[in-house]
């Protein structure tokens, strides 16, 4: 996993160490275990993934080498990488962010994740 520069995130990335491995300090084997890259193949299913480069949470390189061992597997991919964008954001609707400022930049993830949905059904 890649490391994230921010200082907040490199707490929250010890925290999830703690969460996943049950210690601060993992060993190579465990997290090797939980790394999806380990688990992708030819199997994996299509998917759809959008992120934002400034996520304060999760360092969108990750997403960035996800997608380049999906596409080593020939796995369909849709992939969406958005200049600015909070972590977490959801739907970003009303629903999900009543008292938040809808980003509707962001927002578009939706349309486009419905667009190749609807792509995908008619393959």
């Amino acid at each position: 996993m890649v490391q994230h520069k921010l200082e907040s995130v490199k707490k929250v990335q010890k925290i999830m160490n703690y969460v996943l491995y049950q210690t601060n300090t993992p060993l190579l084997e465990q997290i090797y275990k939980v790394d999806l890259l380990n688990y992708i193949s030819t199997d994996t299913v299509p998917m759809f993934i959008w992120h934002s480069i400034d996520d304060p949470v999760v360092d969108s390189r990750n997403s960035t080498k996800f997608i380049a061992k999906l596409l080593e597997f020939d796995v369909q991919v849709e992939y969406h990488l958005f200049g600015h964008g909070e972590h977490g954001k959801a739907l970003d609707n009303r629903l999900t962010h009543i008292d938040d400022e809808i980003d509707c930049h962001l927002n578009q993830w939706v349309f486009l994740a419905d667009y190749w949905m609807n792509r995908m059904g008619r393959k």
